[in-house]
């Protein structure tokens, strides 16, 4: 447990009826839940677009996003601080504002509750958990406390010894390790990939256009419009099929369909299972996989697991982490007016067996309200959580070669060396940019205004984090062959 809030600050909770129903919220970027006493109500995708000074928040701006690239961003949660980005308006000043129009777009579904927990992802840190709670606190989602996504997902199944979850979000997969010591406690946070759905949609996306190009001529990523229903189609269409079956796209009155397997899927793709794959392998294999219900449908994935060194597996349900946090609520919400952030939690007295418990004064009898449910704590305010140093960027990543951040790179080099050794004759121009430490931040910079920082122009110096992706707007680049340049850290 951190405790965030400290009393007579700005993070003490405020006042909340105890007989309103209670919401919560599974912040993972990739769709963001939002719940009631434990029923889904919504689900809301971390992405914003701009159009023409109109704002565009979760799905209807995921739906857009192939139609306006030029001020789409799905990042803000991911990278959830106060850093300015590029194409910066006076309301929208940097992903800290775009994560607090994303809660005041969520706020309406809570409009009868009088608290809020949210299940956090994994990574979080200091800073991040710091801005969220004071991002919250100006709007009105009363949020009462935080807990650790895997480890409310995975409570619920009462884990024995070691266990571990596997998650995946919009920009990376990561792995958490927990051990059960009179309490299940989280022990470890593991980066497996800094690629994520949004990067194997972006691989499958094209995958599937070549070959609509192959069978019918028709090229969905020619128009806009055809593009933005296959990005559209493409989720839903791998969680209900798995990748394999007849892909159909409507454009201009005409019908188009193509068939797909996992053959055609899978190779664009094996570099991030292969990370995944070698992830597994390097932790105790005696322990419990948790399998997180977003992995569900991906092409090639339960081969990968069946591969796995790991014997256990345990595939969550679409609602784990939910209703883990309706089970345990009455552990998880705080018994004073610091908002705590939960990493520890004992499993033998869940507050609240079934939905049909809730509001009976008996369940709270069941909980237990001594110190073993609050395993390590932490006091800090938001503003030395915002000074925690960031991870610091080391490389460039391209079809998995990581080339060293030099002062000078020549993008257009490094593109021409990839797409040769795929056999793609295709070689974009010279595009040149530079890195420097600017207030103890890497920063790029470029006069080329072919190169995009995270599908924006460079204007000056730009900060750059783990995860950032570089790309050449008018290369005659075949990305079906091409991994675009990802910052990373090694």
């Amino acid at each position: 447990e951190i405790s965030l809030g400290l009393v007579g600050s700005e993070m003490c909770i405020r006042d909340r009826d105890r007989h309103l129903p209670t919401g919560f919220i599974d912040l993972n970027d990739s769709g963001i839940d939002q719940a009631i006493d434990g029923q889904v109500i919504a689900t809301s995708p971390a992405y914003a677009v701009l159009d023409s000074g109109k704002l565009l928040i979760g799905q209807p701006a995921l739906e857009s996003a192939r139609l306006y690239p030029r001020w789409t961003n799905n990042r803000f949660w991911h990278q959830l601080n106060t850093d300015p980005i590029p194409n910066a308006t006076d309301l929208i000043r940097h992903h800290a504002d775009l994560a607090l129009s994303h809660l005041e777009a969520l706020a309406g579904g809570f409009h009868t509750t009088s608290e809020v927990l949210i299940a956090v992802p994994g990574h979080y840190g200091r800073a991040e958990l710091g801005l969220l709670l004071g991002l919250a606190n100006s709007t009105d989602v009363p949020v009462v406390g935080l807990v650790d996504s895997g480890l409310i997902s995975i409570a619920s199944q009462a884990p024995e010894d070691q266990a571990l979850f596997l998650d995946i979000s919009l920009h990376n997969i990561t792995l958490t390790e927990y051990k059960v010591d009179g309490a299940l406690k989280k022990t470890n946070n593991h980066l497996i990939s800094e690629s994520g759905l949004s990067t194997l949609w972006e691989r499958w996306a094209n995958a599937i256009a070549a070959r609509f190009v192959q069978t019918s001529r028709f090229d969905p990523m020619h128009q806009a419009e055809s593009e933005q229903q296959l990005f559209n189609r493409l989720p839903l269409w791998i969680r209900t099929q798995g990748g394999v079956g007849q892909f159909d796209l409507n454009f201009n009155d005409a019908n188009y369909s193509v068939s797909i397997n996992h053959s055609i899927l899978t190779p664009s793709v094996s570099g991030i299972y292969d990370e995944v794959r070698q992830g597994l392998s390097e932790l105790n294999p005696a322990a419990t996989l948790y399998i997180s219900h977003r992995f569900k449908g991906l092409p090639g994935f339960n081969e990968l697991l069946n591969q796995a060194s790991v014997r256990n597996l345990v595939h969550l349900s679409r609602d784990a982490a939910i209703e883990g946090c309706y089970s345990f609520k009455q552990k998880l919400l705080p018994t004073n007016d610091r908002i705590a952030h939960v990493t520890a939690l004992t499993l033998d007295k869940p507050t609240i067996s079934s939905r049909s418990s809730a509001g009976n004064g008996a369940a709270s009898d069941n909980l237990d309200n001594d110190d073993t449910d609050l395993v390590s704590s932490e006091t800090f305010t938001p503003e030395s959580a915002a000074a925690e140093e960031k991870k610091q960027p080391t490389h460039l990543l391209i079809n998995h070669h990581a080339y060293p951040i030099q002062e000078k790179m020549d993008l257009g080099r490094l593109l021409e060396d990839e797409l040769l050794v795929n056999q793609v004759t295709s070689v974009p121009n010279v595009a040149i940019c530079s890195f420097q430490i600017e207030a103890s931040k890497l920063t790029i910079a470029s006069d080329n205004p072919q190169i995009h920082l995270n599908d924006m122009p460079i204007k000056g110096l730009m900060p750059i984090y783990v995860g950032d992706r570089l790309i050449i707007d008018t290369a005659p680049v075949s990305y079906t062959h091409l991994t675009l340049p990802t910052i990373c850290s090694v």
